[in-house]
């Protein structure tokens, strides 16, 4: 990540923000033919469906999986990474729905964010509490066994968290990506009408982009980023 983060004007040791390490997971993924799937980063709000798959000029996200089966739309497996800040210096309360209805679909791999000058991959909630996995805490390593019965419950203990980890959602930095899977057309139709009712944070459009962004520009002239350490991560 620090190499790929040199192309970004990054260099090791800087904070990076979440439009930045998108972008940096993007290049890795890219520069390995042998990794699948594809990988998809907006920071403006806007999923360009015709990115995703191939749609005749101006066919709507409803005609296009309205025509779906006969037209036989074919789309590569692609995890979307969508940068975003949804308030000043916390979360406001608007977006809280937004969050846990990401965190509450199945095409939904997680948010990238954390607490100020914390990294934290939310991976689900309870009430108002988000729950995580801490990257900082670190486990000894297992080695690698010749099969699963060859492993004993200490190691298979080791994978797992004795309890969870939860912050309340008004703690979290307003700076983020919340990262969704999608493997076929059906799974596409799924995340836009989820994302439906959101539209003010994210949208699916069939519209061409106004503007493309060279890839040598630096990830601070870009998108959704922290101002400072306090909201980077």
């Amino acid at each position: 990540m620090a190499q790929a983060g040199k192309s970004q004007g990054k260099h090791a040791g800087e904070w990076y923000g979440p439009f930045g390490t998108a972008n940096v997971l993007k290049q890795l993924a890219d520069s390995d033919p042998k990794f699948s799937p594809r990988t998809y980063v907006t920071s403006d709000g806007i999923i360009q469906v015709q990115d995703l798959v191939t749609l005749e000029e101006g066919v709507t996200m409803e005609e296009l999986f309205k025509r779906q089966p006969e037209q036989k739309v074919k789309m590569e497996p692609t995890l979307i990474l969508v940068a975003t800040r949804l308030g000043i210096d916390r979360v406001n309360p608007i977006y809280f729905r937004f969050i846990k209805t990401c965190l509450s679909s199945k095409l939904c791999v997680g948010i990238a964010g954390g607490k100020p000058s914390s990294a934290l991959y939310f991976i689900g909630f309870e009430g108002d509490d988000l729950v995580y996995l801490d990257p900082h805490f670190n486990k000894p390593k297992i080695n690698r066994r010749n099969s699963y019965s060859e492993y004993n419950s200490a190691d298979v203990a080791s994978y797992r968290c004795s309890e969870m980890k939860k912050t309340h959602i008004s703690r979290i930095d307003p700076c983020m990506f919340v990262g969704f899977y999608i493997d076929s057309v059906d799974s596409l139709l799924s995340l836009y009408l989820t994302l439906k009712p959101f539209e003010s944070v994210v949208i699916l459009s069939t519209e061409p982009p106004v503007c493309e962004v060279g890839a040598g520009t630096s990830v601070d002239d870009l998108g959704v980023l922290s101002g400072g350490d306090d909201d980077s991560f």
